[in-house]
């Protein structure tokens, strides 16, 4: 999107809702505001920076890391259901610099107890194959380095507790 002469500039939303809006002006300046939009409202919004302490990475100074945009996804297998097991699936996430996941690599699975080896193994796959339906199907904040949007691999656990569901 671009400016008028004023700066001024309009979205089309596809639906009423909360949106995290994020614009990178020139001098790569990044800008967050967090909007809530009622059905055809018009709204003008004064533009925020980014702070520069607060949301980078420890020891890395130059990044920002990226955000979940809105609420993930949630499944849960159907066989850890029955059995009432829990599970953290570490994993390995690319995301590119619109915020969209492209990648996701499993890690390893820590189920919450111990179970027979097939169940195990049963138990194992159904998570990690949620896991990645889940984050290939996320939203982030774009991921931002060295003041620039940047593609970015970044590692990730997923928490599978039976009392979200």
């Amino acid at each position: 999107t671009n400016t008028d002469e004023y700066g001024n500039f309009s979205i089309h939303l596809p639906a009423p809702g909360t949106y995290t809006l994020f614009v990178e002006a020139e001098g790569n300046q990044i800008y967050q505001e967090k909007i809530a939009i009622n059905s055809s409202e018009v709204k003008n919004i004064k533009l925020k920076p980014l702070p520069d302490k607060n949301n980078k990475v420890k020891g890395s100074p130059n990044v920002i890391p990226p955000k979940p945009v809105g609420k993930l996804k949630i499944l849960y297998p159907k066989s850890a259901k029955d059995v009432k097991v829990e599970a953290t699936v570490a994993t390995e996430i690319t995301i590119d610099i619109n915020g969209k996941v492209t990648s996701v690599r499993i890690l390893g699975v820590k189920l919450s107890k111990t179970v027979s080896l097939e169940m195990q193994k049963l138990l194992k796959n159904d998570f990690a194959s949620d896991a990645k339906k889940i984050l290939l199907g996320a939203q982030f904040s774009p991921p931002i380095v060295n003041g620039k949007r940047s593609p970015i691999k970044m590692e990730l656990p997923s928490k599978f507790k039976l009392e979200d569901l």
